[in-house]
């Protein structure tokens, strides 16, 4: 391989490669991401959400409700946890009320859910 050194004080500062061989490297940090990727999912398997909770969701059912009682929370205790108040989270299961982000990140983080769990889905998007 054909390398050339730059010097500033008698100490490499710069090192010229041929542009093929940075290429090269270029797909090899890309490869090693890749593989740090894959360990890091070997290593923290996703959540296997159970049958019983993907088919009340496809069915249609509020999402944050779904989630709340798979988590084994009451109202109360999810709300009190999330710091909101407990009319709201009623309101909110019930389609009374829509969600501000704000309210919708803590119910996520406490479920510990994505929040794109917690939205509701158009009808037309489920069929």
């Amino acid at each position: 391989m054909n390398v050339q050194f730059i010097n500033k004080d008698n100490q490499p500062e710069w090192v010229v490669i041929p542009y093929d061989e940075y290429q090269r490297l270029l797909e090899l940090e890309e490869d090693f991401e890749d593989l740090q990727d894959l360990n890091f999912a070997l290593a923290n398997p996703p959540e296997k959400i159970p049958m019983e909770i993907a088919s009340r969701l496809l069915k249609g059912e509020n999402p944050i409700l779904v989630w709340r009682e798979y988590r084994r929370f009451t109202q109360p205790q999810l709300a009190l946890t999330c710091h909101i108040d407990p009319q709201v989270l009623f309101e909110l299961e019930t389609r009374q009320r829509e969600p501000s982000l704000q309210v919708l990140q803590k119910l996520a983080r406490t479920l510990r859910v994505d929040l794109e769990l917690l939205l509701e889905r158009e009808e037309e998007e489920i069929q």
